[in-house]
């Protein structure tokens, strides 16, 4: 059997590269389409000629999921399984006419169990984390346990998206060692996929650290690299795992790495032996400025003070520090986006990624911003895609906020800029500022990466394509 995956954005995803994996392992095939990258959708679907698709989705390309859906039900007739976020959090989209089964939770054995059943023409209604739509009913199964030994699951299959060019020739590859969080910050979704799975389970599991040696070694040598990403922040809890793992990187793997940290978890030895094994870059979750936001809101449990300390600590040590920041938050005044800015001025931060606030449906935050007025509760229907246009939030100094999004790192970069800002605020939103964005992005990206400026212009053409696109689809 053939499963072939669809997805409106250019960049990789472990979660599909995993499923891939163990699909093909146990002798089904597996492929993948970025649509923008396609001049004909449909018609790559027919060369490929799969046996089923899937769309994994997070909340806001659901629309765009259920629109292809739609398309492939229409002029194909294959049968669609959705997985991700949206899925897991929304499993009511199986209610859709074009959707035939949601995956909630991980997917590598319910897809597997799936493609099995399929191709011996068994029952498919009662595998675990399906919910499967049949016979005008819909059959809804209980959540399996989550995969408790990582080493188990084949290396991430990346030949599905390594067929383009754009991500195969990329100087960085990025890798992902472990699965969970345990944190409860208000807009994430962690916190709700742990009571899915309940209190017993354990949710933070990791690879070996031979296991993630191994495979940064595959893909090193399978197709070149000149540094290496890791996603995974609540690493850093375990200590004794990620000084073994940065001990034998040096040994063993020796290029520079980007990697993403906790500011509480950065202590003086920590940021010594990541300078040590040849960290060039550390990106931190600030995402506003107030402690009262930060914790009361958006329940980080993480003061200023502490990620002060950390941006000290990576300075000291020469590492490039990057930021995560968020405006347009409940409760936020224009006055506690612009400390935002200051603050991410005063620690110095080399790069200050900020997005403007997108309320993800079913999380605390969400739910807040409800209950206090910022947000309809039927948002989600006109939910926009990206975090970098616009914001459903209803917000006193909305047009304000969406221009300070603009300026935000460049300001940050050279605060030369800050004292104009209360004044070019003001202006109606425009495309201009857009471009200052994009300049901004395109400056401070490859100040801080190394994905070269051929990379970084190939991935902004493919994503503002499917932007252009959805644009022009909804007028």
């Amino acid at each position: 059997m053939k499963l072939l995956f669809i997805q409106s954005d250019p960049f990789t995803w472990t979660g599909k590269m995993s499923i891939s994996a163990v699909l093909k392992k146990a002798g089904h095939d597996c492929d993948l389409l970025i649509e923008p990258a396609e001049k004909n959708l449909i018609e790559s679907i027919k060369k490929i000629n799969p046996d089923i698709i899937g769309i994994s989705a997070t909340t806001g390309a659901h629309l765009w999921a259920l629109e292809k859906a739609k398309e492939i039900k229409e002029q194909l007739k294959l049968p669609v399984i959705f997985g991700g976020a949206h899925a897991t959090f929304f499993p009511e989209v199986i209610n859709d006419k074009n959707v035939d089964i949601i995956c909630r939770g991980e997917g590598e054995y319910p897809t597997l169990e799936l493609l099995d059943c399929m191709a011996q023409k068994k029952d498919i209604t009662k595998i675990k984390n399906l919910w499967v739509k049949e016979g005008g009913k819909i059959h809804k199964n209980e959540i399996m346990p989550l995969i408790q030994d990582l080493d188990s699951l084949p290396f991430p299959d990346r030949e599905i998206y390594y067929k383009y060019d754009f991500l195969r020739s990329q100087k960085s590859k990025d890798f992902i060692f472990m699965r969970g969080c345990p944190y409860n910050c208000s807009f994430c979704y962690n916190h709700s996929f742990r009571k899915l799975h309940g209190e017993k389970e354990k949710y933070v599991r990791y690879k070996s650290v031979n296991r993630a040696i191994e495979e940064i070694l595959y893909v090193k040598n399978k197709w070149g690299m000149k540094n290496m990403m890791t996603f995974d922040e609540a690493m850093f809890i375990n200590k004794e795992w990620l000084f073994s793992f940065l001990e034998q990187y040096k040994k063993q793997v020796n290029l520079p790495f980007i990697c993403e940290a906790r500011a509480n978890l950065l202590d003086e030895e920590t940021v010594r032996r990541l300078k040590e094994a040849d960290c060039t870059c550390v990106r931190i979750g600030v995402e506003t400025g107030s402690n009262s936001l930060r914790n009361d809101v958006l329940n980080k449990n993480l003061t200023n003070e502490q990620i002060e300390n950390a941006a000290r600590l990576l300075k000291k040590e020469k590492i490039l520090l990057e930021t995560y920041n968020m405006i347009g938050l409940p409760r936020e005044t224009l006055e506690d986006a612009f400390e935002t800015l200051r603050f991410n001025k005063k620690i110095r931060a080399d790069y200050a990624w900020c997005a403007l606030f997108q309320p993800y449906p079913g999380t605390d935050l969400a739910n807040l911003a409800i209950r206090e007025g910022f947000l309809d509760k039927d948002f989600m229907e006109n939910f926009e895609p990206s975090f970098l246009t616009s914001t459903p939030m209803k917000l006193e100094h909305k047009k304000e906020i969406i221009n300070l999004q603009k300026f935000f790192a460049m300001a940050v970069r050279f605060p030369i800029i800050i004292p104009f800002l209360k004044l070019l605020i003001k202006a109606p939103n425009n495309k201009f500022y857009d471009l200052i964005f994009r300049a901004g992005y395109i400056y401070l990206t490859l100040k801080t990466t190394d994905i070269g400026f051929i990379g970084l212009y190939k991935l902004g053409r493919l994503t503002g394509n499917y932007f252009k696109r959805k644009k022009q689809k909804n007028n």
